[in-house]
């Protein structure tokens, strides 16, 4: 049904008090592509010391653009705000974002140094964040891997690492950057992401899901202190 029926799902969803994001991976471009057959592809392909172009993702007929390339950065911004106000979704979420570091020695891409990628990121992540909200201004920007820096434009990450505490990124960002754990997590993380638990023993998960209301807020907002604190209550040990 397209765009249209799309839209449709996401009214529909939205009437039952649920919430739909899209996601694109701006790591790879399919050789089926209309910018492989532009020849845009290429052009904004990540190309190594030696002078190829291949990754992770080329046996199985991707293209990998560079995020330092301008051109791209540009043409994602615009992506997600199309899909944005086309599909009516309630935000998007940059698949793969996170979890790479590739130097890119693309010519054509006038890089002042190859090993930039993490200033890439962010002038592309700044990008999008400005496309995003003139799009949909409540529009959720999430990105796959958990970094600390990018809560400077996006939301916070979608992360499926197996965590069994608190990360120290998670402390010293909040509560202005989540993470959404979508797998099995340690019981912490568990508790601030709203789930049940680590599920890796069920007497720690209950004891967990029973915690999770009244210790939900200290989690999330108390104050990391480097000694122990003292309970007003002799039988509790903090």
């Amino acid at each position: 049904g397209g765009v249209e029926a799309l839209r449709d799902a996401f009214t529909a969803a939205r009437r039952l008090g649920l919430r739909s994001t899209l996601y694109l991976c701006p790591y790879i471009i399919h050789e089926t592509s209309t910018l492989v057959k532009t020849g845009q592809a290429q052009r904004w392909s990540t190309v190594h010391h030696d002078g190829s172009a291949k990754g992770r993702y080329t046996a199985l007929g991707f293209y990998h653009p560079c995020p330092g390339c301008v051109e791209y950065q540009d043409y994602i911004a615009a992506t997600v705000g199309r899909l944005l106000r086309e599909t009516g979704a309630d935000g998007i979420r940059l698949d793969a974002v996170g979890y790479y570091n590739h130097p890119c020695y693309n010519p054509a891409h006038h890089h002042r140094s190859p090993f930039n990628y993490n200033k890439w990121i962010g002038q592309m992540l700044s990008k999008v964040s400005k496309a995003a909200p003139a799009a949909n201004p409540d529009a959720l920007l999430l990105t796959e891997g958990v970094v600390d820096f990018y809560a400077q434009w996006f939301h916070g990450g979608l992360t499926q690492v197996y965590p069994s505490d608190v990360p120290p990124m998670r402390v010293a960002v909040a509560p202005y950057y989540r993470a959404w754990a979508y797998a099995p997590v340690g019981p912490v993380w568990g508790s601030i992401s709203g789930l049940a638990g680590g599920g890796r023993t069920p007497e720690a998960d209950r004891k967990w899901r029973c915690a999770s209301s009244p210790v939900h807020d200290t989690l999330i907002s108390g104050t990391v202190a480097d000694e122990d604190v003292k309970a007003t209550d002799p039988e509790i040990i903090a």
